[in-house]
């Protein structure tokens, strides 16, 4: 569930809600207490809810999975990355070449001075990074 912009498992908000009407949740304090321990549940929960929409997808089970299957879904992990990554790269780069947001400007180098150059886009290089870094360690585990 989306709780004011944190995606909490929605048994855990019924849960808070139960807490709160039994009384043993009593303040703000521990409501913001409940809401700290859900953040830092949040990768365990988004991992477990991928892997159930893995299996429910693919029709298989995560413990039942041999060695070579798992070798293709990491090379396909790879293969979406690099999709994802380079959808990325063409999205901002279309943003760059929009006749629309160039009438703000005065012309192309101003607008290149105010946002930077394409090539210089942090999130594009930092997420060519995050790409190289993924094949690294998938490679790894491959081996």
């Amino acid at each position: 569930m989306n709780a004011g912009g944190q995606l909490i498992k929605r048994s855990a908000i019924d849960d808070l809600i139960n807490n709160i009407n039994k009384g043993s949740i009593k303040s703000w304090d521990d409501v913001h207490a409940f809401y700290k321990q859900q953040g830092e549940n949040y990768a365990n929960d988004k991992l477990v809810h991928s892997l159930s929409a893995f299996e429910s997808v693919h029709h298989l089970s995560i413990k039942n999975i041999d060695a070579g299957a798992l070798k293709d879904l990491l090379r396909s992990a790879v293969h979406t990355k690099e999709r994802m990554t380079n959808c990325i790269s063409e999205s901002r780069a279309k943003d760059y070449q929009n006749p629309f947001r160039l009438m703000v400007y005065e012309n192309e180098k101003e607008m290149e001075k105010v946002l930077g150059s394409f090539e210089s886009n942090s999130f594009i290089r930092q997420e060519k990074e995050n790409l190289e870094a993924f094949k690294l360690e998938v490679n790894a585990l491959l081996k």
